[in-house]
C-alpha cells in the first residue's frame, strides 16, 4: 500500500470565498479605512514600537530591529502577565531564533509579492519552520507578526479576532499546516488585494499621508481595512 504524502495532507483546503473577500475589501476600502481610523483601537506603545521596528529595519540595524519586534509583540497582546494567556519566549531565546534566519530574511528583503518565485516561497517555508517565538504550539499568529516586521512588503500580521474570523478559516497546531495556511492567505487574499491597481493607488495615498500612522506598508493597509471591516 502506497504511503500517503503527509505534507499534502497537512495543507489546508482552498477557500473559495477568498475572491469574494478580496472584492469586499477592494470595493469598500474607503469605508473600512474610515471605520479603522474612527475605532482608534491601537495607540501608545503598540504604534510606537511598530514604527520603531520598521525604522530599524530600514536603517539596517538588525539587533535593534529584534528588540523592537519583541517590544511590539508584547504591546500587541502576545505576552500576558500571570498564568494564562499568550506567552513569548524569553528575549535571549527570541533573539537567537531571529538571528538564525537573518541571512534568509535578507535574501527576500527587497522582494515584492509579484517577484516571488517557488524558490522564494521555499525560503519563506524554511524561515517559518525555524521561527519559534511563542511558548504555545501555535505558530501562525506570532510568526506572521514577526515576519510582518522582517518582511513587511511580503507578509501581513495575522490574528484570530480579525483576520481569521474575516476569512472564516480555522487554525490548528501543525507547523506544516500553518505555513501553508499563511501562504494561502497571502496568495489568495493579501496579495490579491494589494495587486489591485485601483486599491494600490489608494493605499499609496494613505501611506503618503502622515496622519495615517498605521498605514506603514501596503499589506498593513490591507490588515487595517480588515480590522475596520470587523470593528
Amino acid at each position: 500500500m502506497k504511503r500517503a504524502d503527509s505534507t499534502r495532507l497537512a495543507r489546508p483546503h482552498p477557500d473559495r470565498d477568498f475572491g469574494r473577500r478580496v472584492q469586499d475589501i477592494v470595493g469598500n476600502a474607503e469605508k473600512y479605512h474610515e471605520q479603522f481610523c474612527k475605532a482608534n483601537k491601537f495607540t501608545g506603545p503598540s504604534l510606537h514600537f511598530h514604527q520603531r521596528a520598521l525604522a530599524a529595519r530600514e536603517q539596517g540595524d538588525f539587533e535593534r530591529l529584534v528588540e523592537y519586534i519583541y517590544a511590539t509583540l508584547a504591546s500587541w497582546g502576545m505576552h500576558r502577565m500571570g498564568k494564562g494567556g499568550a506567552k513569548l519566549k524569553d528575549f535571549e531565546t527570541f533573539r537567537t531564533n531571529l538571528r538564525g534566519v537573518r541571512k534568509q530574511v535578507e535574501r527576500l528583503a527587497r522582494r515584492q509579492p509579484t517577484d516571488l518565485t517557488s524558490e522564494d516561497w521555499a525560503v519563506l517555508h524554511d524561515i517559518f519552520g525555524k521561527l519559534e517565538v511563542m511558548k504555545s504550539g501555535t505558530r501562525l499568529v506570532g510568526n506572521s507578526k514577526v515576519l510582518a516586521h522582517l518582511l513587511p512588503n511580503l507578509i501581513a500580521p495575522i490574528d484570530r479576532r480579525h483576520t481569521l474570523r474575516f476569512l472564516d478559516v480555522s487554525l490548528r497546531n501543525d507547523p506544516v499546516y500553518e505555513y501553508y495556511l499563511l501562504k494561502q492567505i497571502h496568495v489568495g487574499f493579501f496579495h490579491g488585494v494589494a495587486g489591485n491597481q485601483s486599491f494600490a493607488r489608494l493605499a499609496q495615498q494613505w501611506k503618503d499621508d502622515p496622519d495615517n500612522e498605521w498605514d506603514t506598508s501596503v499589506l498593513k493597509v490591507v490588515d487595517n481595512l480588515v480590522v475596520g471591516r470587523m470593528a
